[in-house]
């Protein structure tokens, strides 16, 4: 590497770091962040997912909407003993056998839920609660956005310095 190629390193990474800020995607007061903002606005108020992207009046690129997959609503049932007392004097009744009661007194509520996937009959002194989940519809996820430099090169025609064209260009 001779001295003109560090000088030109030097530049690059100069205008890497800095352009690095304006694209970041971390950062929802960048250039980037501020696009990714409106267009999730886009996306909520027309439910469009792709969208071109113009230098006077030039498509130079897409902004393509990513969107998180539509979660259905979930109902979960778990078995609760609301009332050991009554659970027990239910057990009493209707449980004949000496080693099993030992074990059922032992494990009141597992033998609880057991019996209920059994029969279908919820004991005295339990209750069958439900835990809901909402469903979640699509939402917004980030986006990406794809550019061709080319076009960015020909809709900028003579306002680029030549470093930058040269850069654009596919030059040094």
């Amino acid at each position: 590497m001779n001295k003109e190629d560090l000088e030109r390193l030097a530049f690059a990474q100069a205008l890497y770091q800095k352009l690095g800020e304006i694209v970041s995607t971390k950062d929802p007061d960048s250039l980037r962040g501020l696009a990714d903002e409106f267009y999730r606005e886009m996306y909520e108020t027309t439910g469009a997912k792709s969208f071109e992207v113009k230098i006077d009046g030039e498509k130079v690129g897409t902004y393509s909407v990513r969107v998180s997959k539509a979660k259905p609503a979930t109902t979960e049932e778990h078995f609760t003993v609301t009332d050991e007392e009554k659970l027990s004097e239910w057990v009493s009744r209707e449980i004949n056998y000496d080693l099993a009661a030992s074990f059922v007194f032992a494990h009141l509520e597992r033998f609880a839920g057991w019996y209920f996937t059994e029969t279908g009959e919820v004991p005295y002194g339990c209750e069958l609660e439900q835990t809901v989940t909402l469903a979640q519809p699509a939402r917004y996820s980030g986006g990406a956005l794809k550019v061709d430099p080319m076009a960015v090169l020909n809709a900028m025609q003579g306002k680029l310095g030549p470093s930058v064209a040269g850069i654009l260009g596919g030059g040094e």
